[in-house]
């Protein structure tokens, strides 16, 4: 249509211009010409219409690529009203908004201007994608671009505009990453040092904090299972009174029917299918009674007798059955990391 190779008249036009006034010497007067300019055209006819390939801008707007990943974009505008931009990847265009801190590079001092190079990464879109078969040159309006300061980096001026390949992230210094600048991609970093797993116990006597490595963390978990063990063999022995009372509060009446009954076959018999499922399992729910018992004693003594480690274990959780380790985290950034970017 008139439409589309206008659009693409201009932006040919623009590019081959630009390379004329960048370098006259090697260009000037020979890169914009009818010739060149329709050869190019047609080209593009040839990707878009024939090949059916899309450009990344139109691939973002459609959805049919994330919005976070890396690519680099070109600024053809810059609204310091809006506090937005214009960004192309020479084929089609979109707007951007912009964060806080990159609007104060852009607009205060000066950093972003028209025919710039930006690679973005970590961006989000607002606003409808376009429908699968509709055209950018066709829709009412096209979604924005938001790009925030920590995600945006000036690219050089010959840097390929588009998409840059898989899993490719623009990484920042530590020095440049911005309170408000948004999320960040990817940090440079080199581990400096690499402390051993610690684990915080408190005792319940004392209060007293111990920070406990991991060798000792091992050691004073087993010793809290062998205590817990030996206190639950003790304490089995003299749980047969408790195990019978809550063994007689939950047996079934189909069971005392069976129990009492002078001819227990025959009583079982004239049970319903329900009711001898229930004699049936008798045996196996007893079991379950004792256990529960022995836990429920052991669980009251070892609170009894010293309570335990505060999430973080430790020695003193001997007699604490839901006894948990919290490893420590809280180390400095700036005591592991160190900036790989060289001092300016």
């Amino acid at each position: 249509t008139a439409g589309w190779v206008a659009n693409h008249f201009k932006w040919v036009c623009w590019k081959l211009a630009a390379t004329e006034r960048g370098f006259p010497a090697e260009y000037g007067g020979r890169l914009l010409t009818w010739r060149r300019v329709r050869e190019q055209v047609r080209g593009r006819y040839e990707r878009e219409v024939v090949r059916k390939q899309r450009s990344p801008v139109w691939s973002l707007a459609a959805g049919d690529a994330p919005a976070d990943r890396a690519l680099v974009l070109c600024v053809h505008r810059v609204d310091l009203n809006a506090k937005k931009l214009g960004l192309t990847d020479g084929w089609y265009s979109l707007e951007a908004t912009l964060d806080a801190a990159l609007a104060h590079f852009a607009l205060r001092e000066g950093k972003i201007k028209v025919g710039a190079k930006l690679g973005i990464g970590g961006a989000k879109l607002t606003g409808q994608p376009l429908k699968h078969a509709l055209h950018p040159l066709r829709a009412k309006q096209l979604p924005t671009l938001q790009i925030h300061a920590n995600g945006v980096r000036r690219a050089s001026w010959d840097a390929r505009l588009g998409f840059l390949a898989h899993r490719t992230v623009l990484r920042a210094s530590l020095r440049g990453i911005l309170g408000l600048g948004g999320p960040v991609t990817s940090v440079d970093v080199a581990v400096l040092r690499s402390y051993p797993l610690l684990f915080r116990a408190v005792d319940p006597e004392s209060g007293q904090v111990r920070i406990l490595t991991e060798r000792e963390e091992q050691a004073a978990a087993e010793a809290h299972a062998k205590r817990c063990q030996d206190l639950a063999e003790r304490m089995a022995s003299s749980m047969a009174a408790e195990t019978s009372r809550r063994a007689e509060a939950a047996r079934p009446d189909s069971v005392l029917h069976v129990e009492r009954s002078d001819d227990p076959a025959r009583a079982y018999q004239e049970l319903s299918q329900g009711s001898r499922l229930e004699v049936d399992g008798w045996g196996q729910r007893k079991q379950e009674l004792a256990s529960e018992a022995l836990m429920d004693r052991l669980t009251a003594s070892c609170k009894e007798k010293g309570g335990g480690a505060e999430k973080g274990g430790g020695p003193g959780g001997a007699y604490n059955l839901t006894r948990k380790s919290r490893p420590l985290k809280a180390y400095l950034l700036q005591d592991l990391l160190q900036d790989l970017e060289k001092p300016s």
